[in-house]
């Protein structure tokens, strides 16, 4: 089947999560990131995917935690890209979103 013609038959949105560091006007980095995913989301919203972007503070673990802690229970997720910058929380979300069969994607690490 036409995977365009079935995205379009379905009536709920899904949603590509990308969880990125908050940039500062020390390092705005991530900025350049954002604006790549802002426009390739556009370009996923005829076939009803969209972008959702999150930024967490990258001095605190418990900002990353919170944020996917947030996401863990939304029914609509189709894949998430992040930056895993916190070793010991990312391997435990990792974990959950294997488990929830959700595709993850981690970029900027080494």
């Amino acid at each position: 089947p036409n995977i365009l013609a079935r995205r379009l038959k379905k009536e709920s949105k899904d949603i590509i999560v990308v969880i990125v560091p908050q940039a500062t006007m020390f390092n705005p980095y991530w900025d350049l990131y954002i604006q790549g995913v802002l426009d390739a989301g556009l370009q996923l919203q005829p076939l009803g995917i969209f972008v959702e972007i999150l930024r967490f503070d990258s001095m605190r673990a418990d900002s990353f935690v919170k944020i996917c802690n947030d996401i863990l229970p939304k029914k609509n997720i189709c894949g998430i890209a992040w930056v895993p910058l916190f070793e010991e929380e990312s391997i435990k979300f990792r974990d959950l979103f294997i488990e929830k069969k959700i595709p993850l994607v981690s970029f900027d690490t080494q």
